[in-house]
């Protein structure tokens, strides 16, 4: 061993040349490594990295493959250990456990925690908090509280426990009770840090008062507003008013006659049991509000609110609006908590989880074989057990006998090297020798030439990495936008496949455990077990055709429905624009009407013109018209001939009804009695108009 020591040494000190002349190299190298920059860091990352990932590429293909696997088993033991706590944590049965155990797969799937062991605690401290919920509400509340503990580092225990007394004191539902707490935290509400305390301390308080969960919110936030340090504040306020309206007495009457209000008919009211105290609250504070002596304001203030009205101060309790914000203010502010999980990693450790999860029925019966093979496995350990230790010390054997042999042969062995490592290294330093100025003069002309170009280089590096980090950002924004509208459709999908490639494991491996229960029932000679066998091969692989096929008609389905979902975007989109090009077509049409307007009414009063001058022309109109002096002329002769031929019509229309009326006005004894003499002008008229 010394021998071989020292020609470690002795090689170590004869390469001091060598080492020397790369160390000029690194000189000459190190002023050129500055000017690189960042171009120099990546190109060694590229060559350090490129190398490794070169070596490990096909290792990295089965060590996945292997990674994947075990990965498989362990989450299916971690499983099954979260269902065996949780049976004996809460109390279930094996079944509820198992049902209890989907829950936790959900909420790690959806990459809520970091292990299969938070999740399994998160759900049991949701399970002992909210109650019996069904198993989507408890995954939900369980969601929720962990979204609550990373979006404003609250102990989910805590949120939990506000949950379960807005629920249970309000009536809210899980959803409605996580957005009112989640709307406090993002308007500000726990700025003293007891929000959720005085929830957990104060709801019931407000609840039994007859306040809804929306006006003891409103109450917080607007006592928040008007300067009140916290909540807790405000909300002992309101429970002091409670117990000092139950007592009464004659402060509290008094309060009541300066804001106008029956203190005794109001009480008697609540003493029967139909109104609460919550139905006049907003009417109390109006009451104060309109009481102008600002003593008596207080005095009443005090009788109401007890020492919290002289804590808090009268302008913070005046200040207090019962009616701010409702319920659907806050509707989906837990939804908004997703934000902070909607990144790249989050996303593909959701897609491995999700797999991982999908293949765990796989792992868990991997397990189960395992098991059943686990007394084959002991027997051969058994007989490894027996059969090793005779092996062992044959190995001792031929060990010794290897260590001999080199300790004789080490020797002549090193003395041989001795010589000819002379040889070696004086034609090594020769080569050195040799060498030397051509890699020196070869490292001044790349330091020369990068004097000369670097700058330029760097340049035309950094314009194509500028060019190829425009083109990622745009396929990044477009596999975004593709993502956004098919990416639920593909997780379904994907899961849809998922759970076929599952069935189908699971059938196999069940079909290979029945066959070794069958063959197990045939050495036996057990003719009903291994009946009992065969059946269940066969009505396992039934079941799972039909499954596989009712899978794939799901997928179907579903890719027909969203293929059917964008055609009609599309289709809107189209009729859209065909809409757009209409308008365009009436738009240009009235523009051009009006742009064309000047010219028909310009056209239109030159051809009146023209048509005015032509019948001039033709009509011989000047001043007098002699055309028309003649028609004139020829208007009244006509006129003088029509009246001289028919001038006797009229006289006779005029006599006949003279006639008429003389006849019948003397036929009448009325006329003939009052009138007498008429007939005889009547007469004398006749006369005349006859000549």
């Amino acid at each position: 061993m010394a021998i071989i020591g020292n020609l470690l040494v002795k090689i170590g000190a004869d390469t001091a040349g060598l080492q020397q002349g790369l160390g000029q190299a690194q000189t000459m190298v190190s002023g050129m490594g500055g000017k690189l920059g960042l171009l120099g860091s990546v190109g060694g990352a590229v060559a350090t990295g490129g190398l490794a990932l070169a070596a490990g590429a096909v290792a990295g293909i089965g060590a996945a493959a292997v990674g994947t696997s075990v990965s498989v088993l362990n989450m299916s033991s971690e499983l099954d250990q979260a269902q065996r706590d949780m049976q004996a944590q809460l109390g279930l049965t094996s079944e509820e456990a198992a049902a209890m155990g989907e829950v936790v797969k959900g909420v790690y799937g959806n990459n809520f925690t970091d292990s299969i062991g938070e999740a399994t605690a998160a759900v049991i401290e949701a399970r002992q908090q909210m109650g019996d919920l069904s198993d989507k509400e408890l995954q939900s509340a369980t969601e929720n509280a962990l979204s609550m503990a990373d979006a404003f580092g609250v102990d989910i225990s805590e949120s939990l426990n506000a949950a379960k007394v807005l629920t249970e004191e309000f009536g809210l539902s899980q959803e409605e009770a996580f957005d009112l707490m989640v709307g406090g935290f993002q308007r500000g509400l726990n700025s003293s840090g007891d929000f959720l305390g005085s929830i957990s301390e104060y709801g019931n308080l407000f609840a039994e008062n007859g306040l809804s969960a929306g006006q003891f919110f409103s109450a917080m936030e607007t006592g928040l507003a008007g300067g009140v340090l916290g909540t807790d504040q405000i909300a002992d306020a309101f429970k002091e008013a409670g117990i000092l309206l139950l007592e009464g007495g004659d402060d509290v009457s008094a309060a009541f006659d300066l804001m106008g209000m029956d203190f005794e008919r109001i009480s008697g009211f609540i003493a029967s049991g139909d109104e609460v105290w919550g139905d006049y609250m907003a009417n109390i504070l109006d009451g104060l509000r309109s009481i102008e002596n600002p003593i008596e304001r207080n005095k009443a203030g005090v009788a109401i609110f007890g020492t919290m009205w002289e804590n808090m101060g009268a302008s913070a309790m005046l200040g207090v609006d019962l009616t701010k914000t409702s319920m659907a203010d806050l509707a989906g502010s837990t939804e908004t908590l997703a934000a902070q999980y909607d990144t790249w990693g989050a996303l593909f450790s959701g897609v491995w989880r999700r797999t991982l999860i999908a293949l765990e029925p796989v792992g868990r019966k991997l397990l189960d074989l395992a098991n059943r093979a686990m007394p084959a496995v002991e027997m051969a350990f058994a007989w490894f057990e027996e059969q090793l230790p005779p092996l062992v010390d044959q190995a001792i054997v031929v060990i010794d006998m290897l260590v001999a042999m080199f300790q004789d042969n080490v020797g002549p062995m090193s003395e041989t090297w001795s010589e000819t490592w002379a040889t070696v290294q004086e034609a090594t330093q020769q080569v050195i020798d040799f060498l030397s100025p051509y890699i020196t003069g070869f490292l001044n002309y790349i330091s020369e030439w990068w004097d000369a170009h670097g700058e330029n280089v760097i340049q035309i590096a950094q314009a194509i990495y500028a060019l190829i980090e425009m083109y990622i950002v745009m396929r990044l924004t477009q596999i975004q936008a593709f993502w956004d509208t098919w990416g639920s459709t593909i997780l379904t999908i994907a899961k849809l496949y998922w759970d076929s490639i599952q069935v189908y494991i699971k059938a196999v491996l069940d079909i290979i455990g029945y066959a070794i229960d069958a063959a197990a029932a045939l050495m036996r000679g057990d003719w009903e077990a291994l009946g009992e066998a065969l059946q269940n091969i066969w009505q396992t692989a039934w079941d799972a055709i039909a499954q596989i096929l009712e899978n794939g008609k799901k997928i179907l389905i579903e890719l027909l429905g969203k293929l059917k979902e964008e055609l009609l975007k599309v289709w809107e989109d189209v009729k859209g624009k065909f809409s757009e090009v209409g308008q365009a077509i009436v738009d240009g049409i009235a523009d051009g009407i009006r742009a064309g307007w000047n010219w028909l009414t310009d056209l239109v009063s030159d051809l009146a013109n023209s048509l005015f001058k032509t019948a001039k022309d033709v009509l011989g109109i000047k001043s007098p018209s002699k055309v028309f002096m003649t028609v004139g002329h020829d208007i009244q002769a006509g006129l003088a001939k029509g009246l001289n031929d028919n001038s006797s019509a009229p006289v006779e229309a005029v006599r006949k009804t003279a006639d008429r009326m003389v006849q019948n006005a003397f036929t009448q004894n009325i006329y003939t009695n009052n009138i007498g003499s008429t007939a005889s002008e009547f007469n004398q008229m006749r006369a005349l108009i006859s000549t």
